[in-house]
């Protein structure tokens, strides 16, 4: 999940593994996040940012692993992150940031 503020301040969730817990990816990927706490998260659950101890813990986890797609994924998504120019999506249709993102996305997973 990627929280992003954009320049005229809103903000957007961005999770592409929303279809673990039961909902729709193509309806629920790019939400609002004030639409994503109140449709998706369960009645009562505080807004959370993972510490950094905690993100480090699964990142150390994933490097030890010896599965490298693993480590080849996580790699590949933090370069993505980096590097992605998100103005190119700023104002964009859910439709027209598919068609943007989508090919450099499928590059992570390959």
């Amino acid at each position: 999940m990627i929280e992003i503020t954009w320049p005229d301040g809103r903000v957007t969730i961005f999770d592409g593994t929303i279809e673990q817990f039961g909902h729709k990816l193509d309806e629920c990927w790019r939400l609002d996040k004030q639409e994503y706490q109140t449709r998706l998260l369960f009645p009562g659950t505080q807004w959370e940012v993972a510490a950094q101890k905690d993100i480090d813990k699964v990142k150390e986890s994933i490097m030890k692993d010896k599965d490298e797609y693993g480590k080849n994924v996580l790699e590949r998504s933090e370069n993505f992150l980096r590097t992605f120019d998100y103005n190119l999506i700023i104002g964009k249709t859910d439709e027209e940031t598919r068609e943007i993102a989508s090919p450099l996305i499928k590059n992570i997973l390959a």
